[in-house]
């Protein structure tokens, strides 16, 4: 797998993909290339070409609770909504440190929200930073 193909420069994505193919070839192996956006290959490159959209509310919601091990609901949309891709939330996730209740943080956090916080609710403010 090779991920991220719109981070290398354009002049060096058919090198690439060439070499990739040759790879396969030799090895009897797969390869999928990945892309946040539509890279133009030369007409003699062979490749099947599936867009996929970002994930949608839903799938972000379901993509960060099963990793970070939480109930999915719509109150946890808030913290997916600035995330684009399922490999963000997944990173995400892996910062998400519960807070101890007696925590500095957490009485921040009930100060600064308390009843007017963003539709969080108070299960899920331990996790609030």
């Amino acid at each position: 797998m090779m991920d991220a193909l719109n981070e290398c420069s354009e002049t060096d994505v058919p090198d690439l993909v060439r070499g990739a193919q040759s790879f396969a070839l030799e090895f009897g192996a797969r390869i999928i290339l990945t892309s946040q956006t539509n890279i133009e290959l030369p007409a003699d490159l062979k490749v099947i070409l599936k867009q996929l959209p970002p994930p949608d509310t839903l799938q972000k919601r379901l993509i960060y609770c099963h990793h970070a091990d939480l109930t999915a609901t719509s109150e946890i949309d808030v913290f997916c909504a600035g995330f684009t891709n399922a490999y963000d939330l997944t990173l995400a996730e892996s910062l998400l440190q519960p807070i101890d209740a007696q925590s500095p943080e957490l009485r921040f956090t009930t100060d600064m929200f308390g009843d007017a916080s963003p539709n969080i609710s108070p299960s899920a403010l331990p996790f609030v930073k």
